[in-house]
């Protein structure tokens, strides 16, 4: 590892300690640096654990926290990208096998330990540290929520499209026919503005169908769909958005 950068989480950590001292428990280099793979533009990474168990911690905490914050605007330490956490949380993430914490032991370097730290690296290289039964439980249980997010992600994506298409509608159709339809309504402009030869013919079917798309969803009937459906939607209101806005442009210079 680069020993300037080594050097500037040496000194940090000794600044830190002369203020804090058995407040803190280990300063730890993770991430790109202490795998080595850093470039020399690349922050730091440091992780500070602090004993939140031998003080009354609401009461310190916000003095640390001002510290910290003034010790980071130093130029020396403009590099640096802090973590602090207590040991109660840390110490919560190692029970539960959290895959962020047990890899911050397996490749952190400490650079400050009061004893803490290198036991658990130590623990964790002789496998005593693995996935526990219930780890492996939690996580299995984690994934019917995830998919369900990810359902949900799609819906709020279609929906959002359907804005794109209904509030675009809406500002064409209040500047050409000074009216401020409801989105039932917009289906009935456009075909005026079909004829009128203002737009091409699939417009008004286009919004009619999103909009019986967005009924179906928000009654439940629909709920979920093929990801090429929310490709072929966002395609249309790209197009749709574009048209509307080319007439908006084009009418606002005629009323000026």
């Amino acid at each position: 590892m680069d020993p300037e950068k080594t050097a500037i989480v040496y000194k940090f950590a000794q600044q830190v300690y002369e203020k804090l001292g058995i407040l803190l428990k280990a300063v730890i280099l993770f991430g790109s640096a202490a795998e080595e793979k850093d470039k020399e533009q690349s922050d730091l990474d440091v992780l500070l654990i602090l004993d939140d168990l031998a003080t009354d911690w609401e009461m310190v905490k916000p003095v640390i926290e001002k510290y910290l914050d003034s010790l980071l605007k130093k130029e020396e330490f403009s590099k640096i990208h802090l973590n602090a956490v207590t040991l109660s949380f840390f110490w919560r993430a190692i029970i539960k096998r959290d895959p962020i914490a047990i890899n911050i032991i397996r490749v952190g370097i400490p650079i400050f330990d009061s004893g803490f730290f290198s036991p658990l690296k130590k623990l964790l290289s002789t496998g005593l540290l693995g996935p526990t039964r219930e780890t492996i439980l939690d996580y299995a249980n984690k994934v019917e929520y995830d998919y369900g997010s990810y359902l949900g992600y799609k819906i709020k994506a279609l929906e959002f499209l359907y804005w794109v298409f209904t509030h675009s509608a809406q500002a064409a159709i209040m500047l050409l026919y000074n009216e401020i339809p409801p989105p039932k309504y917009v289906p009935m402009y456009l075909k005026k503005m079909e004829n009128e030869k203002i737009i091409p013919k699939p417009y008004a079917k286009w919004y009619e169908e999103i909009y019986s798309l967005i009924k179906k969803i928000s009654h439940g009937e629909i709920t979920n769909f093929d990801s090429c459906l929310l490709d072929k939607w966002e395609k249309r209101a790209k197009t749709f958005a574009k048209k509307m806005e080319e007439i908006i442009s084009k009418n606002l210079k005629k009323a000026l």
